[in-house]
């Protein structure tokens, strides 16, 4: 009886809870091209504080892209491995207690996806010491659950961008009911805001 009944909660358990892990969970959604990633509060980066710089960094709604402006017209494409994606790095906080999504929109994921999960860094492309990854790596969406300051900084998750070619792509923000989007230009001087 023990038995049945811890079984039967178990089945239960796994029925009603999100399958997660530390770092976040991915899922495919129908139709979708891309996975969606979400991170939890427990994967949080915490190395101090991260203020923003408007020259360097790119803020959408409650979500900053830490040092991505710089990073991204740093970025090369000479060499690129024909199924390669360069991954631009970012820390990226939101604020506290405001849970986000960030996504790709579906017209630029073609040539920018989203890179926020643990991966092993043999899924490169061309071998393990290059920054060339295959598109299989990215995101079209990833999810912040809404977590609280850490020692009084804003939350910050390790991740960035995996990106196939020059070019302005948007990037949108979900949270707290309304949406706000903006451009980065990857290789290239310019884009709108």
């Amino acid at each position: 009886m023990v038995g049945r009944l811890a079984l039967s909660l178990a089945v239960a358990l796994a029925l009603t809870l999100p399958a997660c892990d530390r770092g976040g969970a991915p899922t495919r959604e129908a139709g979708k091209e891309a996975m969606v990633y979400h991170r939890d509060c427990e994967s949080q980066v915490r190395s101090g504080a991260t203020p923003s710089d408007p020259g360097r960094d790119l803020a959408v709604g409650p979500v900053t892209f830490h040092g991505i402006r710089s990073a991204a017209m740093g970025v090369s494409f000479e060499g690129r491995p024909r199924a390669g994606w360069a991954a631009v790095k970012a820390v990226t906080s939101v604020e506290a207690g405001a849970g986000a999504t960030v996504s790709v929109p579906e017209g630029d994921r073609g040539s920018m996806l989203l890179i926020y999960s643990d991966f092993d860094s043999s899924i490169r492309v061309a071998g393990r010491d290059t920054g060339w990854f295959p598109k299989s790596a990215g995101h079209s969406e990833v999810s912040f659950g809404p977590c609280k300051a850490s020692g009084g900084d804003a939350p910050a998750f390790n991740g960035g961008f995996l990106v196939r070619e020059p070019g302005c792509y948007s990037v949108e923000v979900a949270s707290r009911g309304s949406t706000s989007q903006s451009q980065l230009g990857f290789g290239v001087s310019q884009c709108g805001s």
